[in-house]
């Protein structure tokens, strides 16, 4: 069965249930981002990703289902709220695609520290180059390993890390972890240079807003179906359950494959509201929008979860689906479509790369060797295990349609960053 398109059937990983959920249509407030938002949400593709990465032929759901319970969202979730602010110091998603300088995605500047590891995440890759890629685990001293089994080094020796043109895989792992995709070439095999960084993390949201009007008080409006009763607001504590139609809980199987647990971080100077847009349920040859979640302005909020004034929330969601961010006064500050990550042809790094042949399969003492973005084993062997594991992963490598993928806000929600860097 494929999954539904009905945003009612989708639950806010945060759970703010009682948060305003009404309906809006299009007002006219940033017309252009509201119109490429429609587009994106009316598009046929829409549906398709849902079929193409979330199907039940991806995966057993039972089976996926008892994993992601397995990991214990809730107890991190509790270590975090345990020190509030901790959660600055998990870092933002950046994908860098065709660098000309690999980056250090580990340690770079970002004021908050450290960076730890965050909640688990699904990070969906999709190879759109001409050539075989590899994917590879990157730990914090710079060694490369198998992205679908971190105990393998160098990450080509393990066969499931080689993604063919036009093949996507799903991968499970955590906020704060480095990927690298390389070139490959099977004949000799020997690397290429680094065509693509991706660090999974909170997603930014309005970064590039900073003079927003903004209201004094940050108000939590009570729930239209509350106000008249007062009861007391109630928050769902369940991490990864969704809701039917009914309001009632859905067991675990009915979670999606892939289902995307995606944290939210407001990066403007005024609290934000988060809608879905999509399909009307009057026309659905028109759009609307319903919302979701509140983004405050409190980074160290003692429930950064949950809290109203927290500027971060966590939204489960698929691939196709389209967000749209609000300041208090309607204006449109931010607007994304989920897509997965997707890697393209570098020519110009190809055509500068030096590629060493001594990082092939055979050369066993090099095996746990850093390797540079020109291909060439940086140091000798190393023999310590990964920072941080990377978990076991599902696959996924049917020849998707080729077709162009719907852009909101000139990159992907789960993709690209920029050309280069």
């Amino acid at each position: 069965m494929a999954p539904s398109s009905n945003p009612k059937m989708f639950l806010l990983s945060s759970l703010l249930l009682l948060a305003p959920s009404g309906v809006r249509a299009h007002d006219g407030v940033s017309p252009s981002s509201t119109t490429t938002a429609c587009a994106a949400a009316l598009s046929a593709s829409a549906n398709e990703d849902l079929e193409k990465y979330h199907g039940d032929h991806v995966c057993d759901r039972q089976e996926y289902n008892d994993f992601k319970e397995s990991l214990n969202r809730h107890m991190t979730y509790e270590t975090f709220k345990a020190v509030p602010g901790t959660m600055n110091q998990v870092p933002n998603q950046r994908t860098l695609v065709c660098p000309t300088q690999v980056q250090d995605l580990h340690h770079e500047t970002s004021g908050n520290g450290e960076h730890v590891q965050g909640f688990d995440v699904v990070w969906l890759v999709e190879n759109t180059s001409s050539e075989p890629i590899v994917l590879s685990f990157v730990a914090k001293d710079g060694v490369e390993y198998s992205a679908m089994n971190s105990a393998i080094a160098p990450a080509h020796a393990d066969p499931q890390a080689i993604l063919q043109p036009g093949q996507w895989k799903d991968i499970r792992t955590f906020e704060g972890h480095v990927f690298h995709a390389r070139t490959f070439d099977v004949s000799t095999q020997s690397l290429g240079p680094v065509v693509l960084q991706h660090r999974a993390g909170l997603v930014p949201v309005g970064a590039q807003v900073q003079d927003l009007s903004c209201p004094l008080v940050d108000v939590k409006p009570r729930p239209l179906d509350k106000r008249e009763t007062g009861e007391e607001d109630v928050y769902e504590e369940h991490m990864y359950e969704e809701v039917d139609e009914d309001g009632s809980a859905m067991p675990y199987e009915y979670r999606y494959c892939n289902t995307l647990d995606v944290g939210f971080r407001n990066m403007a100077n005024c609290p934000l509201d988060a809608y879905f847009v999509g399909p009307s349920e009057e026309d659905e040859s028109l759009c609307s929008e319903s919302m979701k979640f509140h983004l405050g302005t409190n980074s160290v909020a003692q429930d950064f979860f949950y809290q109203w004034d927290s500027t971060t929330k966590f939204q489960s969601t698929w691939m196709g689906q389209t967000f749209q961010f609000r300041s208090p006064d309607g204006q449109v500050v931010d607007t994304m479509t989920l897509e997965p990550t997707r890697i393209t042809d570098c020519p110009d790094l190809k055509e500068r790369a030096l590629v060493n042949d001594a990082t092939s399969v055979e050369v066993a003492e090099q095996v746990g060797a850093a390797i540079g973005n020109d291909g060439q084993v940086q140091d000798e062997l190393v023999t310590e295990t990964p920072a941080a594991n990377v978990l076991s992963n599902s696959t996924s490598s049917e020849p998707p349609t080729a077709r162009p993928a719907p852009r909101v806000r000139g990159l992907s929600l789960l993709g690209i960053e920029s050309s280069t860097l």
